[in-house]
């Protein structure tokens, strides 16, 4: 492994958006879905997980143009945060595999 270290929610955001382009509000409102109210959708818990997981190089942001409504800065993963995910569930088979053994 990397040593690339992902809090839960830094890997559900990643997780998410996972092969889409899309805007900050998309992503807090999809994960508070998804988890049943389990995440809630708190702007001031995930932009700054958005900064952090860009500065690691894990994301890419950039804004979008709207002619309807207030512009969207939308993110992407990167390779880097694709294999930070593919770490992370090598981690957890090889991980379950010991525990299943034992």
């Amino acid at each position: 492994m990397s040593g690339i270290a992902l809090s839960a929610l830094e890997e559900e955001v990643l997780i998410y958006i996972s092969g889409k382009r899309v805007y900050g509000l998309q992503v807090i409102d999809a994960i508070a879905s998804l988890s049943e109210g389990k995440r809630p959708g708190v702007a001031g818990t995930y932009y700054p997980i958005f900064s952090r997981l860009e500065e690691r190089g894990l994301l890419k942001s950039a804004w979008g143009d709207s002619d309807i409504a207030a512009r969207r800065k939308y993110y992407e993963i990167t390779k880097q945060g694709i294999e930070a995910l593919q770490e992370k569930d090598a981690y957890r088979r090889r991980l379950a595999s010991e525990c299943s053994e034992a």
